[in-house]
């Protein structure tokens, strides 16, 4: 339960820095409050990339497994995080998939097209009932595997 509270904690942390960021849009013409946009960008990405390390993700650079692509579970674990922030009832569906990132790839087989799929469906669809329906399908296939 703690790493969920920890992406909870973070995601949390986004969605008030974000706020804070909307709030100096009148300012942005300003190279000073540019410059220390981008800086303090930088560092909550820096805090989303140490969050995954702490939750065992590949290293940047080392995770092609899925749709051959370089750092797949990286890309989209930050993604749930933004739309997460972006929307607070996104939170705990993006805590749970995050929270179970090994299984992601299999979250977003449902709402997946080709090699890409929408973050907003694929949270509503957790939101909704997915992950009931996911826990059955593993559940069928791992009865499957005992059979064979």
């Amino acid at each position: 339960m703690e790493r969920e509270k920890v992406i909870k904690k973070v995601i949390l942390t986004v969605a008030s820095y974000n706020k804070k960021k909307d709030s100096f849009k009148k300012v942005l013409n300003d190279p000073v409050t540019t410059k220390a946009v981008e800086v303090f960008d930088e560092d909550i990405s820096e805090l989303i990339d140490s969050m995954l390390d702490l939750l065992g993700l590949p290293p940047e650079g080392e995770d092609d497994s899925t749709y051959e692509r370089k750092d797949w579970h990286r890309d989209v674990c930050a993604n749930l995080i933004d739309q997460a922030a972006s929307n607070e009832k996104y939170i705990d569906p993006a805590v749970e998939m995050i929270s179970d990132w090994e299984n992601l790839n299999e979250c977003t087989e449902k709402v997946e097209s080709h090699s890409w799929f929408y973050y907003k469906g694929l949270l509503d669809a957790h939101l909704t009932g997915y992950k009931k329906w996911h826990e059955e399908q593993r559940e069928l296939e791992k009865n499957k595997k005992k059979t064979s």
